[in-house]
């Protein structure tokens, strides 16, 4: 039979380990936060290049061939499709985070009844203290132990996961801006034209 300091130590052990797994935890889910808003930020830039093109995209008297450093019709297009399938694996990601943060909360509430258990064992006297910690003590520690472990690998998975979608993130907004800036010239070649057909026009007397 364990002696009483070698359970307390055990015991300050999983209370250190549980502390330092919170802590990570934390981190975690500030991360997602901040993926998450950079998530809104994309989205938002999305809609303002999809509002332009769609005002612009009756102007059929423009000749794209004219202007070869401007982005074709297609083009817009396509960002708008990427733009949605990365929408889609965000959500699919948003999804993934709420399973594991419902897990999470599950452990928590499971540790919080541990703690209830630990204070109600605290109280009893020592000789009787001594003979509840058996088996099935050690294996409640063990269950503990290993499904904290389990939490561990599926964050690690998810971490790698948010660092991808920050990079996806990152390519999507220098295209955004990209598009930005050649709808931006083409408002212009074509305000400049339009200035150009008015001046040309004879002025009747």
């Amino acid at each position: 039979m364990k002696s009483m300091r070698q359970e307390v130590n055990q015991r300050e052990n999983i209370t250190e380990f549980i502390a330092e797994f919170n802590h990570t935890f934390e981190t975690f889910f500030q991360t997602a936060k901040a993926c998450d808003e950079k998530r809104r930020d994309v989205h938002e830039h999305a809609l303002v290049t999809q509002s332009k093109f769609d005002d612009n995209e009756d102007e059929e008297e423009y000749d794209w061939s004219e202007e070869n450093d401007f982005v074709s019709k297609k083009e817009l297009k396509k960002k708008d499709i990427e733009n949605s399938n990365l929408s889609e694996t965000i959500a699919k990601q948003d999804e993934t985070i709420a399973q594991l943060n419902s897990e999470i909360k599950r452990l928590m509430s499971e540790k919080e009844s541990e703690k209830d258990v630990q204070s109600s064992f605290v109280e009893m006297p020592i000789d009787v203290r001594e003979k509840m910690c058996t088996k099935e003590c050690f294996q409640q520690c063990e269950h503990y132990r290993t499904y904290s472990f389990r939490i561990w690998d599926k964050f690690q998975d998810e971490e790698k996961r948010h660092k991808n979608l920050q990079e996806q993130h990152k390519s999507s907004d220098q295209r955004i801006t990209s598009l930005q800036e050649s709808l931006k010239k083409r408002t212009v070649s074509i305000a400049e034209k339009a200035s150009t057909r008015l001046e040309d026009v004879p002025v009747q007397a």
